[in-house]
């Protein structure tokens, strides 16, 4: 950061150097200034598919979802198949109960990247949501084999199989 700094001591308006100190400054959390350096490098290039994203990153951040949603959107106009931008706006549907459009994001994922771990723990978390939980017990069995190691998907599992039980007494 102390680097980027005296460059832009020197050189303020050196895209390349302002870009890493809005990165920078948003892996330190600090995303109203981070916000600042990307609104200013998108006037220059309003249609910049990274500034666009980091706009949308960082609104996600904060939880403010109509602005991420609008900035990550303008980002997947330009380049369709951003996982991170798709699986942010799916995660946002999610977090909505907007299931349907979650899934759709997801889904478009998982066209292209089946193996996406994060995309398949959230497609169980959806379909655990709609009450489908023969699916969403099978969508956590397969996202347990992606990372054994994580206990995420292990505690989804455990909801989805305890959920199927209980719908499948309540039938009974």
């Amino acid at each position: 950061e102390k680097i980027a700094d005296e460059i832009l001591s020197k050189r303020p308006e050196f895209v390349p150097t302002k870009t890493l100190k809005g990165q920078i400054l948003a892996a330190k959390k600090d995303y109203q200034k981070a916000r600042t350096i990307f609104e200013d490098l998108l006037k220059g290039e309003p249609e910049s598919i990274v500034y666009n994203f980091m706009l949308g990153s960082l609104y996600y951040e904060q939880n403010d979802y109509e602005n991420a949603k609008s900035f990550l959107s303008k980002a997947l106009e330009k380049n369709p198949s951003h996982a991170r931008a798709r699986f942010m706006m799916a995660n946002i549907y999610y977090r909505q109960n907007d299931l349907f459009l979650a899934e759709d994001y997801v889904k478009r994922i998982l066209n292209n990247i089946p193996d996406h771990y994060q995309a398949n723990l959230l497609m169980g978390n959806i379909e655990l949501a709609n009450n489908e939980f023969d699916r969403a017990k099978s969508i956590f069995e397969k996202t347990i084999k992606l990372d054994p190691e994580n206990p995420s998907a292990f505690f989804r599992l455990g909801l989805a199989q305890s959920a199927a039980k209980k719908n499948s007494a309540a039938l009974k």
